[in-house]
C-alpha cells in the first residue's frame, strides 16, 4: 500500500539509501493519492531534497495533496531552494488559508539584533 511504501522510503532516506527516495517518488507521483499527503510529510521530515522537484510540481497541480501540507514541506526547503520559494509565491497567490500561509511561509526571515546578556 503506498503509505506503507511511502513509511520504507522515509526510513531507507534516513539511512542514506536512495531507494528510498524512489519509493516516496513512486507514491507523490503515482495515480493513488490517499498517501500523498503523508509523503509530503515525510519528505519534509526527512529532509529529501532530492524531492523537491516533485513537491514544486504538485504545487502547481495539487493532486491529491493537503495544499497546507504542501506549503509547510516547501517552507522547509525555501531558505535554501529558489525553486521551493517560487513555488510558495505561486501558491501565496490563491485565497485563503493556503495563500495566507503560502506568503508568510514565503517571506524572508526577520533580521534580529543580537541581545546583550
Amino acid at each position: 500500500p503506498p503509505h506503507v511504501r511511502a513509511e520504507l522510503g522515509a526510513a531507507l532516506v534516513e539511512l542514506g539509501d536512495a531507494r528510498g527516495v524512489e519509493a516516496l517518488r513512486r507514491v507523490l507521483t503515482g495515480l493513488r493519492s490517499e498517501a500523498r499527503s503523508y509523503a509530503v510529510e515525510l519528505v519534509r521530515d526527512v529532509d529529501a531534497r532530492a524531492l523537491l522537484p516533485e513537491l514544486v510540481r504538485l504545487s502547481q497541480r495539487p493532486r491529491g495533496v493537503d495544499p497546507l501540507t504542501l506549503v509547510d514541506a516547501l517552507a522547509r526547503f525555501a531558505p535554501s531552494s529558489p525553486e521551493a520559494r517560487a513555488a510558495l509565491q505561486g501558491l501565496g497567490r490563491h485565497e485563503g488559508p493556503v495563500g495566507d500561509a503560502a506568503r508568510r511561509a514565503s517571506e524572508p526571515a526577520p533580521i534580529t539584533e543580537p541581545t546583550s546578556p
